[in-house]
Formats: structure tokens, sequence, C-alpha cells
């Protein structure tokens, strides 16, 4: 029969991992729990018998608690408890173990500062992720109102983009306003040729 418990102690060793064959991770600690209470004809706490027990954490709990957990912090600890007996040099030993599901800081006793673990998801769901983003995002508009992704069109004589300027590089011709004479071409800027009228 298992059975769950819940012990308030302090951390007698710190932390210790170690791997099954399979590879599970198992991390270990010796727990130190003594009870007290307030002795009212004394008006002291008095301390009863210290109970000492070993704590595993398997897996995620186990790194967590690795992380977290050092000698001397009070700490309270959900687990199911098992007792094992062997026979040693000295006679019959008795060893009692806590399995635990759940381990923290006592906030009786102090603070502490509580950080998320985030586990990466596998790169198959990130690869769909990021190819279910980028299909469903709409096209972003660039400095000029352009959709990401098309050049924007060549600057103009006033520098305005986009086709209202001359397209594909080309410069204007240049005509005198005074005489409407042709100064240049965009072929040869230094040919003139003979008079155009003069635009309204």
């Amino acid at each position: 029969m298992t059975e769950q418990i819940t012990v308030r102690g302090y951390v007698a060793t710190d932390p210790e991992s170690r791997s099954l064959p399979d590879g599970t991770v198992v991390v270990t600690f010796r727990l130190a729990s003594t009870p007290r209470w307030f002795d009212q004809q004394s008006q002291n706490w008095r301390d009863g018998h210290t109970n000492w027990l070993t704590v595993q954490a398997f897996r995620t709990l186990g790194l967590n608690a690795l992380a977290s957990i050092r000698k001397g912090q009070p700490v309270v600890v959900v687990g199911r408890l098992k007792v094992r007996f062997w026979d040693g040099e000295h006679g019959r030993n008795t060893a009692v173990d806590v399995d635990a599901v759940s381990i923290g800081h006592d906030l009786a006793l102090g603070t502490a500062c509580f950080q998320r673990t985030v586990s990466s998801a596998p790169p198959a769901e990130q690869t769909a992720e990021q190819t279910g983003s980028s299909s469903s995002a709409p096209a972003e508009e660039g400095a000029e109102g352009t959709p990401a992704g098309e050049p924007a069109g060549p600057a103009g004589p006033e520098g305005t983009a986009g086709p209202s300027g001359p397209q594909n590089g080309a410069v204007p011709d240049a005509v005198d306003p005074r005489t409407g004479e042709l100064l240049g071409t965009a072929e040869d800027p230094g040919r003139r040729s003979r008079k155009q009228p003069a635009t309204a």
C-alpha cells in the first residue's frame, strides 16, 4: 500500500543527480523533519524527535529541484512514502524514502522567486507553426506604401517614386523654357536639335 504524505523540514544534503539504466534522471537529497511546539508552561519553543528521510525526485521535478534546492533551506515535500528494510553489518536497517510529486520552499520561513520552466517544442511542430504564420500573415507595406517583396519604382525628378517618375532610370529631355530649344536627350545630353514649340 502506498501512502501520500506531506513533510516539512530542512534540506540536510545538497541534491545529487544520477541516471537510471533507461535514462531517467533521479535527484535525491536528505531531509530532516523536526516538529516544534510552543510550551505554555515554560513559554518557550520545544523541538520533538527528528525524522530523517531520503527524498527522490524524477525527471523534470528532479532537474528543477537540482537547480533550486540547497542545503539548509526549509522545504515542503509532497510524495509517496516508502519504508525499506535490509540486513547490514550491524543487523537489520530501516530506510524511509519519499518519492516526491511536488517540492517547494517553505514560505512561512522565507521568500522565493519562481520562474516557470518552458520546454522547447519538437522541430516538426516548430516548422508547422512557422509555415502557418508565414502563409497567413498579410503582406506588410514598405516605407512608401509598397507591398513587401515588390521593388519601389525609380525616383522621379521631384524625388517621387512609382509610375509618376521616369521608368527604367531614364533622364527626361532638357528643354530651354525661353526658346523651346531641345538642349539634350536621354541618349545624348550634349546633342541639340531644332526648336520645339513651347508648351503652354
